[in-house]
């Protein structure tokens, strides 16, 4: 399948995000896509395609969350609880700035 993703990062304090961005930043339909523990955005890499088929009004936004991925690890000392996660998530989507949007993920 052909790779039509681009990088985004969003900088948080002490630690930089990753994320793969498939379809186009004006889509009306956003769909926001998290990991589940152990893995990294390259999870939704075969579904992505599949559900950008023919859809030129949908963007998906795969994050890498902190240690996964690309993504930086949290600072020293800091921990990964399913907490955090949701802190990082959270403070993500303000910097995506999205009204609506639906929530995708697996194995949390």
């Amino acid at each position: 399948m052909e790779e039509r993703w681009s990088d985004l990062s969003f900088s948080l304090p002490d630690i930089t995000l990753r994320a793969k961005v498939w379809g186009e930043n004006n889509a009306k339909e956003k769909i926001f896509a998290v990991h589940g523990f152990l893995d990294n955005a390259g999870s939704f890499d075969f579904v992505a395609p599949l559900l950008l088929k023919n859809r030129k009004d949908l963007q998906l936004v795969c994050l890498d969350l902190p240690g996964h991925g690309q993504s930086d690890h949290l600072p020293f000392l800091a921990e990964y609880f399913l907490t955090t996660y949701v802190t990082v998530i959270e403070r993500v989507l303000t910097l995506l700035g999205w009204e609506e949007y639906h929530l995708m993920g697996h194995s949390l």
